[in-house]
């Protein structure tokens, strides 16, 4: 994946900047630091992008590790055996009828593993050989730097000892971190340790956060998080049509978790958590034994989302703790509704053939798109409630070549499979100059904006729900994804954007309501 040229350009620019003024920057930090009382707001502005480039001190590549996996030298390893046959049913059957379910206590076999591994971030294939990014990953990442990594506890794994271990990318193989059974003590840092106590195995999905931040600066740590949830939902859906269940935790005592795998915390982290194991009944609203609250002393880091992400860590907290509270799962009706019509004869491509042959488009054609296959993508992103994690993520699109609709931006609404319209007109012009003037912004036929609703009386109870907020984009823009190289047309992630001319373009005041991620769609290659 080659990077914008405007963004080169504009990286060196800004870099130079930030050297020059560096010093000065430090000294006045404190007087504007946003840790001190991690608003998720001012915390999203800390990860702007502005017109010279991405805000915050870029972070030096770490000694040992700067690829895009962990070489663990002189670590046991276990090579993972040939992987299961994958299941031939297809991604609109998974998507439209998957439901949570609670974990039974069965082991699942190593070959089927080993299968759900490499679905999750491993290889698919090679492309321009001898080129820095000749391999070719199971999902889209910034720049093509992969800060992703995919630890597995395993506990029910056939043919595989229990313990934590961390999975090389590379060799397909599992390294041994840590022997023994280790489920229990994965339970012990959440709040409703039943949720995993069947599971098979819990895969824990980290960032080595510097392998975004020296070329991203602080908003390196959005891609980071968006990372995480392009993973997971691939982990989820070949789960899922393989006929196992997954459970993801959102709430975990991080220290816990990241001192159990040999994480520093702040380096590297666990960001999010997904058990793993046959499915049982319905989920049975497990027990909350015990409750974490924000740790909010931001420790001594000098940087400021280091500092934001070490205060809003979980920690044991007092007394029993009350339910989470939530706000409303789909916004109100704003324009004038436009119905999409329903997919009757979905595409036939399977969950493990969508996510070996997904790549990032190269280029868009310029062509309109179907509006049928705009609405199979649209119900495959965010038809179904159930596939949210947590609320507070509305997806916008920027139409500017849909057969049958007219250009403009508008407001998907699930509930009733229609598009809301919230301004009228060519806005091509408006997105390419807020993406950096990159042509795949007006090429392709549709913008597809992930909006997070920031303000308190929209997203949940706390602070730390930023982090899901930006895990939750990346799952539906990995089911963009999957859903457009199903329907035969291209995706392509666009991170470089300038947030305040965006925010603009959507109407968006940038902290109650903000821009958070962006997939471009259309026909390409």
């Amino acid at each position: 994946m080659r990077r914008d040229r405007r963004e080169l350009l504009i990286s060196a620019f800004y870099g130079a900047i930030i050297g020059a003024i560096g010093p000065w920057r430090r000294s006045t930090a404190a007087s504007s630091d946003p840790a001190a009382n991690p608003e998720i707001a001012d915390l999203h502005r800390e990860t702007r992008n502005r017109l010279l480039g991405p805000v915050g001190a870029r972070g030096r590549a770490i000694e040992g590790w700067r690829g895009d996996h962990k070489p663990y030298p002189d670590r046991a390893r276990w090579v993972l055996p040939r992987e299961a046959k994958a299941s031939p049913m297809p991604l609109a059957e998974v998507i439209r009828g998957w439901e949570p379910r609670e974990l039974s206590a069965e082991s699942i076999p190593l070959p089927l593993l080993s299968q759900l591994l490499r679905s999750t971030n491993g290889l698919t294939g090679s492309r321009n050989p001898g080129s820095a990014n000749a391999q070719l990953r199971a999902a889209p990442s910034a720049g093509a730097l992969y800060s992703g990594e995919v630890y597995a506890v395993t506990h029910r794994v056939d043919g595989l000892p229990r313990g934590a271990w961390y999975y090389d990318v590379e060799r397909h193989t599992l390294v041994e971190v840590r022997r023994g059974p280790l489920l229990a003590r994965v339970a012990e840092a959440l709040e409703q340790p039943a949720a995993v106590e069947n599971a098979a195995a819990v895969v824990f999905l980290s960032n080595v956060f510097a392998r975004y931040r020296h070329r991203y600066a602080n908003r390196g740590y959005r891609y980071a998080l968006i990372d995480s949830g392009h993973i997971g939902e691939n982990l989820r859906l070949a789960a899922a049509a393989a006929g196992l269940s997954t459970v993801e935790v959102l709430d975990f005592h991080d220290d816990h978790l990241n001192e159990l795998l040999g994480l520093d915390g702040t380096a590297e982290a666990v960001c999010a958590v997904h058990a793993l194991g046959r499915a049982g009944g319905e989920v049975p609203g497990w027990p909350r034994v015990r409750s974490l609250s924000e740790k909010r002393d931001e420790g001594e880091h000098s940087d400021v989302v280091d500092r934001w992400h070490e205060a809003t860590k979980l920690v044991p907290g007092s007394g029993p703790g009350a339910p989470m509270r939530v706000g409303s799962s789909e916004r109100e009706r704003q324009g004038p509704a436009i119905g999409l019509p329903s997919v009757e004869r979905a595409p036939s491509m399977s969950v493990q053939q969508s996510i070996r042959t997904r790549r990032s488009a190269r280029q868009f054609t310029r062509q309109p798109m179907a509006l049928a296959a705009l609405a199979f993508v649209l119900e495959m992103a965010q038809g179904r409630r159930v596939l949210a994690r947590v609320p507070g993520v509305d997806l916008h699109l920027v139409i500017h070549r849909v057969a049958g609709i007219s250009p403009g931006h508008y407001l998907y609404v699930p509930s009733s499979r229609s598009l809301d319209l919230l301004r009228e007109g060519d806005l091509e012009g408006a997105m390419v100059r807020a993406c950096l003037r990159q042509k795949k912004a007006g090429d392709a036929a549709v913008g597809c904006v992930m909006v997070a609703r920031l303000g308190p009386n929209a997203v949940l109870a706390r602070t730390r729900r930023y982090r899901d907020l930006l895990v939750e984009a990346g799952s539906i823009g990995e089911r963009i994804y999957l859903a457009a190289e199903s329907a035969g047309v291209a995706a392509r992630n666009l991170a470089a954007y300038r947030d305040d001319a965006f925010n603009d373009l959507l109407g968006l005041d940038g902290r109650e309501e903000a821009a958070i991620h962006l997939t471009m769609l259309g026909p390409g290659d």
